[in-house]
């Protein structure tokens, strides 16, 4: 949702849906309306009102105020442009910043003052290319961000360090991991994966403490009353901290 109240959708096949709760006003954008790629895997939108959108091929950059599009892609000779065209997750920071992960090469992390983008890649001893796809990109309460990979597990990395702590020892390793969020001032951590459903994690405890395996889980949104929205595959449920 932006600031004005709209509420923006990606659709994985068809673009991107702007809709006005006042007014009940849609507007659907595509390739024909300037997008570089149908298929839109993440948005985000940053300080200035503009959303990014995410593809499978370049980012998207919208001006809603005059519905003007600039697409980022990547370049070989120039070294600051992003570094794959093919975008999965997107996360903007407190400061504004903005997480982009990408298929096979890593993250890219696009610093407003800089106006530039720089890449960051996990350690090669955990992935393969084959693997290397960020799935998800989440900020818990301490500005840790959490990293999804298709088929490598969960990374911890330190922006201040630049290092990456592998998640691996514990069973949220396999499948594609959709989904992040938190509950309990960021100690209970909520994964959602492809085919292997909800999964609880605290980390005082260091163990997995609720699991529901199954149904794909691809988004997690903070709900009400100390409740979860958990978006599967054929819709959504509510998930109840109250009684699990």
């Amino acid at each position: 949702m932006d600031n004005a109240g709209n509420i923006w959708i990606a659709n994985n096949n068809n673009g991107v849906i702007s809709f006005c709760p006042q007014d009940r006003r849609y507007r659907h954008y595509t390739v024909n309306e300037g997008l570089s790629s149908n298929m839109v895997r993440a948005l985000e939108i940053d300080n200035d009102g503009i959303v990014w959108i995410a593809t499978g091929n370049s980012l998207n950059l919208l001006d809603p105020k005059d519905n003007s599009i600039t697409i980022c892609t990547h370049n070989n000779i120039q070294p600051e442009s992003l570094s794959s065209a093919s975008l999965k997750a997107m996360l903007k920071s407190r400061s504004g910043a903005m997480w982009i992960g990408t298929y096979y090469k890593g993250i890219d992390y696009f610093n407003p003052k800089l106006i530039s983008f720089h890449n960051t890649v996990l350690p090669e001893s955990y992935w393969n290319n084959s693997e290397a796809i960020i799935c998800a990109i989440s900020a818990d309460p301490d500005d840790f961000l959490w990293i999804g990979t298709s088929r490598s597990g969960i990374f911890k990395y330190y922006p201040q360090t630049s290092e990456f702590i592998p998640f691996r020892k514990h069973v949220i390793k396999e499948h594609f991991l959709n989904a992040v969020a938190y509950h309990n001032n960021g100690n209970l951590v909520l994964f959602g994966r492809s085919y292997s459903g909800l999964s609880i994690y605290d980390k005082r405890t260091d163990s997995i403490v609720w699991e529901n395996s199954g149904e794909s889980v691809f988004s997690i949104a903070e709900y009400i009353d100390d409740t979860y929205l958990v978006g599967y595959q054929h819709g959504i449920k509510i998930f109840d901290f109250k009684d699990m």
